[in-house]
């Protein structure tokens, strides 16, 4: 539970985790070298024995109707493995997977992320966390999952950048990215950097990016606003007054020592729903607090 009192976690004990398996029969199957076989029926899968994949020629043809596929053992997708799941492969499992809502591949070994992937059109959860290899995401076929929730890249620490349509997901609501320390233009649930001439058009980490996103919820950190510069337009387009399930908003501008700047006018750009309950900001060079303030009729914490 978090300090507003939403529960983020649970713990199952093991008994009603064991009961969960056994009432879910057949439709819940774990795929290893003692258990290969595969129900049409089956609609959650975790695949822990890799070989089994590029063993069985048919399994594409059995997975028509999975809801549900985790892959806990190692693939690859990398020309320089001897064995690993080619493009045509991993086409045939996609193209069959109409239906599927959640797929996990944490902890791979993916040079790049399948093209292929664009075919699961109802997908909506997605981890790609742990993959090291990963410079960059398909990005034509990622911003095409439109019905996508969640999507993990936790700990790809080579991935160099996000697509710059990514405002197209407009379904999304928790992007995470920590560890990822070779973005330049950092966007997640939790932060968002904007680009260094701090406009909106054009190059990738503007605030329009933003503009479409509103089912994103939790915390958002903007870093890297600029000071003294007529931008509540431009902020504006952020359109954080729609984003009714954010809770916290962290604003950061650049930091300029003990100069003094006027920020006042570009604040009113940044106004944010009134379901808003913490509002920090930092390094903020204006003298007067926002009119939108006093709308905040849930705010709890303002630093």
């Amino acid at each position: 539970m978090d300090e507003f009192g939403n529960i983020v976690g649970c713990k199952m004990h093991d008994f009603m985790h064991a009961l969960a398996v056994k009432v879910s029969g057949s439709s819940l199957v774990t795929l290893d070298s003692k258990n290969k076989f595969l129900e049409r029926k089956t609609r959650h899968v975790a695949i822990e024995d890799t070989d089994f994949v590029l063993a069985d020629p048919t399994l594409s043809s059995k997975i028509g109707s999975m809801r549900t596929l985790f892959f806990q053992g190692k693939i690859s997708h990398s020309e320089s493995e001897t064995t690993c799941l080619t493009e045509s492969t991993l086409n045939a499992i996609f193209s069959n997977l109409k239906l599927l809502r959640t797929l996990d591949l944490q902890c791979q070994v993916f040079d790049v992320v399948p093209i292929s992937i664009s075919k699961l059109k109802r997908l909506r959860y997605l981890d790609l966390s742990e993959n090291e290899r990963i410079k960059k995401l398909p990005y034509r076929s990622i911003t095409r999952l439109q019905n996508l929730h969640n999507l993990r890249l936790t700990g790809c620490w080579r991935l160099e950048e996000l697509p710059r349509d990514i405002k197209k997901l407009v379904n999304l609501r928790h992007l995470e990215i920590q560890g990822c320390g070779c973005l330049t233009n950092p966007m997640t649930l939790s932060q968002f950097v904007v680009n260094a001439d701090g406009g909106v058009m054009g190059d990738s980490g503007g605030l329009d990016e933003l503009n479409g996103l509103n089912s994103l919820r939790g915390k958002l950190e903007i870093r890297g606003l600029v000071h003294g510069k007529d931008v509540e337009s431009e902020y504006k387009t952020a359109n954080l007054k729609d984003k009714q399930h954010l809770h916290t908003l962290e604003l950061v501008w650049t930091c300029i020592g003990g100069e003094m700047v006027d920020d006042d006018t570009q604040l009113e750009g940044l106004e944010p729903h009134s379901n808003l309950k913490k509002l920090s900001m930092k390094y903020y060079g204006g003298v007067r607090l926002p009119n939108w303030l006093l709308s905040l009729t849930n705010l709890v914490n303002v630093m």
